[in-house]
C-alpha cells in the first residue's frame, strides 16, 4: 500500500517533468553543501557544522513565472558512526518571488542507500545479525523550506545562491525505528542560462 502511493507520486512528478508549454521548459541548476545531522529538527543543532554532504540538481519551471518547479536531485553525505548515504529524489516545490528574495516550499519522494562504517545488522528472528557491507535501502520523503536572493545577472546567466533548511524522514530503516529523520541545513547556488 505504502509502496504503491510512493510509486504513484513518483510517476506524477516524472509527468509533471515531461510536460509543460515551450515557454515554461527554462531549467534551473543547482549544487549545494550539506551538513547534516540525524535526529528530530532542531535537536543538537551545534553538530550541524560537524558532518558534510552535498546536492546537485535541476528543476524546471511548470509556469510562466516560475514559480512552480518540479526536479531530480542527488546527493550524497557522510555522518560519522553513521556511515556515508547515496539518495536521489524527485521533488515539486512553490517558490514566490518578493523583490529579489525568493522563498521556497518543495515535497518530493525520494530512495536512498546507507552504508555504516562497520557493516550492517539486520533484525532476524528476534535478534540483530550481521549483514556485511551491503549497504540499506530506503524510500524518504524530503520536506524543505529555502530563502535566496535573485538580483545576481551575469549576461544571459542568472545566479541565486540560496540557503535551506531540510528534513528527510527516511522510512524502514529497522523495527525499532521505523522512520529516521536526518536533518539538513543547505548552502548552495542555483544557476539559469
Amino acid at each position: 500500500m505504502k509502496t504503491s502511493k510512493i510509486r504513484m507520486a513518483a510517476a506524477f512528478l516524472l509527468l509533471l517533468l515531461a510536460t509543460g508549454i515551450k515557454a515554461q521548459q527554462k531549467w534551473t541548476y543547482e549544487i549545494g553543501l550539506d551538513f547534516p545531522i540525524v535526529g528530530l529538527p532542531g535537536q543538537n543543532s551545534g553538530n550541524y557544522f560537524k558532518q558534510i554532504g552535498f546536492n546537485a540538481g535541476g528543476y524546471r519551471n511548470l509556469n510562466e513565472k516560475g514559480t512552480l518547479v518540479a526536479g531530480l536531485s542527488l546527493g550524497g553525505f557522510h555522518i560519522r558512526n553513521h556511515g556515508v548515504t547515496w539518495s536521489g529524489s524527485l521533488q515539486a516545490g512553490y517558490r514566490p518571488v518578493i523583490g529579489p528574495v525568493e522563498l521556497g516550499f518543495h515535497l518530493g519522494v525520494g530512495y536512498q542507500i546507507a552504508y555504516a562504517p562497520k557493516g550492517q545488522y539486520e533484525y532476524l528472528d528476534g535478534e540483530w545479525q550481521y549483514a556485511g557491507h551491503s549497504g540499506k535501502s530506503m524510500l524518504f520523503v524530503p520536506v524543505g523550506l529555502r530563502l535566496g536572493y535573485r538580483a545576481i545577472q551575469l549576461g544571459n546567466l542568472e545566479m541565486l545562491p540560496f540557503l535551506e533548511y531540510r528534513l528527510q524522514a527516511a522510512v524502514g530503516y529497522a523495527p525499532a525505528v521505523p522512520i529516521l529523520p536526518v536533518s539538513f541545513l543547505s548552502i548552495g547556488q542555483q544557476f539559469k542560462f
